[in-house]
């Protein structure tokens, strides 16, 4: 799967002490890092090993970081070791662009390693990973119960499911289809902030800044093109806006109920009971409503320079991750993480 990136969209180098920083304060970080020399010692699978050794080729292509064998082998080191730190997730596809966002930032191996468990461990992206894929469809269900309700019903009418333009944003912290910049902000919030809610509110961001061109559409593919190939093209200054917007907007009583409903839920069935156990039909109150992290005003990465050439859809015949293997690929009982070789894309 390919990012569309320009070679010259890369973080400032205030990003790398902001990221130390952040997993100096986060001892499953700094812990990790010091783990990293000893965990490569570590065997992993042999499927495991072909799967990250073939996705490392396809990320960030155009990234002077990975553009040589000494930045593709950093990446292909930082994912064995994560995959002999945790073998029950071991790698899928997706958290690659995870480590890559970090290398970018972290030139030390070991650092952009302990900055990927903190993500993985931390943050709940390992619930994403997990064998049956489970809680990445309670997040994509979670999306069209948070999105403004006349828009959900509109892009369902037509067949717009979450699942075809959301699946990569929430597996790759939305790094394999927007600008590395749009990307580096997402994770340094998620990284220094705590902000477990991050990734949600991005989303629904990004849906409510597109609400008025895609009520105004009513074909299917129309409207994942329009969010998976234009939405990512928007000028630099309107992406940073809509970012800022989505992180500060606050949730609004029923939405922030349904997060409290759904947080332990583990199947969308169970977060379907979860949420019908809600009271019927009626807004609750800012009272009944839970206590949740407040979106920060300010980001250690808003002072980018403008980029050196517009931002460009990738050329014809380019080929770019396509959440639909992800997150509708069946896995039988006993096997591994669902990896690039596992799914077949569908177009």
């Amino acid at each position: 799967m390919h990012a569309r990136l320009d070679v010259r969209d890369q973080p400032v180098a205030l990003a790398y002490p902001v990221a130390v920083a952040a997993l100096q304060r986060r001892g499953a970080g700094t812990a990790a890092a010091k783990q990293y020399t000893k965990l490569l010692l570590k065997p992993i699978q042999p499927e495991t090993a072909a799967d990250i050794e073939k996705d490392v080729g396809r990320t960030f292509p155009n990234l002077r970081r990975f553009s040589t064998p000494e930045g593709r082998r950093s990446l292909e080191m930082v994912l064995r070791a994560y995959a002999a730190s945790d073998p029950e997730v071991g790698y899928c596809q997706g958290m690659n662009f995870l480590a890559g966002v970090l290398l970018a930032w972290l030139p030390a191996d070991a650092d952009a390693f302990g900055g990927l468990v903190v993500l993985m461990q931390e943050r709940e992206l390992r619930q994403l990973y997990t064998t049956d894929l489970a809680m990445l469809q309670v997040r994509l269900w979670q999306i069209g119960k948070l999105m403004p309700p006349q828009l959900a019903h509109h892009m369902e009418m037509h067949g717009a499911l979450p699942v075809l333009y959301a699946s990569s944003w929430l597996l790759t912290a939305f790094a394999s289809d927007f600008p590395l910049s749009f990307a580096s902000r997402v994770m340094d919030v998620i990284l220094t902030d705590n902000y477990t809610a991050a990734m949600m509110k991005v989303v629904l961001g990004i849906l409510r800044h597109c609400e008025a061109a895609l009520l105004a559409m009513t074909d299917m593919e129309q409207m994942v093109d329009y969010l998976k190939m234009e939405v990512p093209c928007l000028p630099r200054e309107t992406l940073h806006e809509l970012l800022t917007d989505a992180l500060k907007a606050p949730w609004t009583p029923r939405q922030a109920a349904i997060l409290e409903q759904v947080s332990g839920a583990e199947t969308v069935v169970d977060a379907v009971r979860r949420v019908d156990r809600m009271s019927s039909g009626e807004e609750p109150t800012l009272a009944e409503t839970p206590s949740l992290p407040i979106a920060p005003t300010a980001y250690h990465l808003t002072a980018l320079p403008p980029p050196a050439r517009p931002w460009r859809r990738p050329a014809a015949g380019t080929v770019v991750y396509s959440p639909r293997s992800a997150a509708t690929c069946a896995r039988p009982a006993g096997m591994g993480p669902i990896s690039s070789s596992q799914c077949q894309r569908q177009r």
